[in-house]
């Protein structure tokens, strides 16, 4: 009985205690899901709190694409409703061969479809001047027969069309801005005014805006006023993006091209508020004519000017380059995409074509960007501000700008840090002898000192251990590459790449130096190496003046190094040595070197370690 009592007591009880643990367990379950949900809630919150705080307080590099759209406020106009259908085609894959001709349904007389017969379009002008003050306006006036009170730096020019004879029209209907305006230079077309070439002078021509339009005929209906028939060519097409024109200089030298050459179209870029990639280049020259071509070339082969000119273009813009043609054939200039010849002509166009043909429109462009300001080769002081813009609308075009690779964020992405240094290896058979002319030896000296450069370095960050790693210390160096850089066999692509990633660079004074803008490593250094004549063994970093403005990369002049640079006359490493000097008086300023120069190794070899150990040490990026 007692037995039976207290088993049937206990099983009593047995049910309920099944319920309570049941609901216990479901209560648990509740409260560590609500735990779950309000730490995951709260987790986000301060997360996005901290995004928030860091992006505002210690996030130097927005993206570009904010940044690039507070200067990308123009819009262009529309093309007007008559010349739709003859918008020339963005295809960046057309067939450069194939012209660009009106639709057969386009061919029609003269037409009209406007009321009270209005003008069909007018073109609409904003010009700038930016002349420098010491600009010497009378003797440029007096050299080149500028109208300064008609020239002004930079234009965007709306509606303004391109006739068969080459002229550029624009369609006023004020009087007074036509005389204003009418064969009158209005811009020049390239940065270097000093090399003053009729090429590089725009010359603009007015007309009252077109009431009417027509395509090609052999004869021409007689009207009293002619002047206000807009006469198509059978080529004719309309551009609706916005067109950059300009004429290149010396764009077989790098240094030259984006300096002279891009940054020029960049400028304009920011100046007219229209920094955007969605636009046409458009090349007023050709490399090979005789006189267009003097400026590109600038003394090298027009193919290698041609060639690194398209090969830059493509990064600076998402459309193919255009370019002005002439076809001796047809004595007609047209637009097409380049590369195309304005072939040589003996005799004047406009004697060449009928007055009638020649006045047949080519091409209309919604939006030109024309002028340029003064070479930011010879005058960068005060406008370094372009240089990162410009560098970074470049990198971010064709994908390489990562601006958050370096932050605290992602420093561990980065600890595992190959060192790598670069020495220039300029054929010594250049035009201007000034290559470091044993960077063979250079190279191995500093291969045989691996060991030393990677324990230095490393000692520096011996004591900043990562504790997510196990003790080990954070961003240590685990090799080092030397490389001989032969400059000439990299494609413009592949020197970006390579320089995006440099750490060391040492190099001579030419257009290879430039491409220092592109290092991005936070501790980057340039060795810069003097230029020096063999008639007085001075020397002189003049062209270092630019360098010193990057804010990219640490400058160290081998100006102030002289005691370890010899001048050497031959074309061969173990030539005879030469002491050089400093140039006297300290003013006087030396363009171009005309000896090679020889380092001395160690005393080279301990200046850059010197360097290397300051910046490291230095550098909040690596601590």
């Amino acid at each position: 009985m007692v037995n039976h009592h207290h088993g049937s007591t206990i099983n009593h009880l047995i049910v309920p205690s099944v319920s309570v643990k049941k609901c216990n367990w479901l209560i648990l379950a509740c409260l560590v899901t609500f735990s779950i949900l309000l730490t995951t809630l709260m987790m986000i919150y301060f997360k996005k709190r901290n995004i928030y705080l860091h992006s505002s307080h210690n996030d130097c590099t927005t993206p570009l694409t904010t940044t690039i759209n507070l200067i990308n406020r123009y819009t262009p106009p529309k093309v007007p409703n008559e010349f739709q259908n003859f918008i020339f085609s963005h295809d960046r894959h057309s067939k450069s061969n194939e012209n660009i001709v009106i639709p057969s349904s386009q061919k029609i007389e003269h037409y009209n479809t406007r009321m009270n017969n209005p003008s069909l379009f007018s073109s609409h002008y904003n010009c700038i001047k930016q002349l420098p003050d010491h600009v010497n306006r009378t003797s440029l006036n007096n050299r080149y027969s500028l109208n300064w009170k008609s020239l002004y730096t930079s234009c965007v020019l709306e509606n303004v069309c391109l006739n068969r004879r080459g002229e550029w029209i624009l369609y006023l209907h004020h009087e007074h801005e036509r005389e204003k305006f009418n064969e009158q230079i209005l811009v020049l077309t390239s940065s270097l005014r000093l090399i003053m070439h009729e090429s590089i002078k725009f010359k603009i021509h007015t007309k009252l805006p077109p009431h009417k339009a027509s395509t090609p005929s052999h004869q021409y209906a007689s009207e009293k006023d002619d002047t206000s028939i807009f006469k198509m060519s059978k080529q004719f097409s309309w551009i609706q993006t916005p067109t950059f024109a300009f004429s290149r200089y010396a764009t077989s030298n790098v240094g030259h091209l984006i300096m002279d050459n891009l940054f020029s179209v960049f400028n304009l870029m920011a100046n007219f508020e229209y920094v955007n990639s969605n636009h046409f280049l458009l090349f007023l020259d050709d490399p090979f004519n005789k006189e267009t071509g003097s400026l590109p070339r600038a003394g090298h082969s027009p193919e290698r000017a041609e060639e690194v000119s398209l090969q830059w273009a493509k990064f600076f813009s998402s459309q193919k380059p255009l370019q002005l043609c002439f076809d001796r054939f047809t004595n007609s200039y047209y637009i097409h995409y380049a590369p195309c010849r304005q072939d040589n002509v003996e005799k004047s166009i406009k004697e060449q074509l009928p007055r009638e043909e020649g006045d047949e429109i080519q091409t209309c462009f919604s939006s030109l960007f024309i002028g340029s300001v003064e070479s930011h080769y010879f005058d960068f002081y005060g406008r370094e501000t372009i240089f990162p813009l410009f560098r970074n609308y470049l990198l971010n075009q064709v994908g390489l700008l990562e601006p958050k690779k370096y932050s605290h964020e992602n420093h561990h992405a980065v600890r595992r840090h190959t060192l790598k240094i670069a020495i220039q290896k300029k054929p010594i058979s250049s035009k201007h002898k000034d290559s470091i002319i044993n960077t063979f030896e250079i190279a191995q000296h500093f291969n045989e000192k691996k060991n030393e450069i990677l324990t230095r370095l490393n000692t520096i960050y011996g004591n900043d251990i990562d504790s997510s790693h196990r003790g080990v210390a954070a961003k240590k160096f685990h090799s080092i590459e030397i490389i001989e850089l032969k400059l000439e066999e990299l494609n413009a692509m592949e020197q970006l790449h390579f320089f995006k990633e440099l750490d060391v660079y040492i190099t001579t004074q030419g257009s290879a130096s430039y491409m220092s803008m592109f290092m991005l490593n936070p501790t980057s250094l340039l060795f810069f190496s003097p230029l020096c004549r063999s008639e007085t063994f001075q020397c002189s970093d003049y062209n270092i003046r630019i360098h010193k403005t990057f804010s990219n990369v640490r400058t160290i002049s081998l100006n102030d190094h002289l005691d370890m640079i010899e001048c050497v006359k031959e074309n061969i490493p173990n030539g005879i040595g030469y002491k050089v000097q400093k140039v006297e008086p300290p003013g006087t300023v030396y363009y171009y070197g005309d000896c090679h120069l020889r380092l001395n190794v160690e005393k080279f070899y301990a200046l850059v370690l010197e360097e290397l150990e300051n910046i490291h040490t230095s550098s909040r990026h690596w601590t």
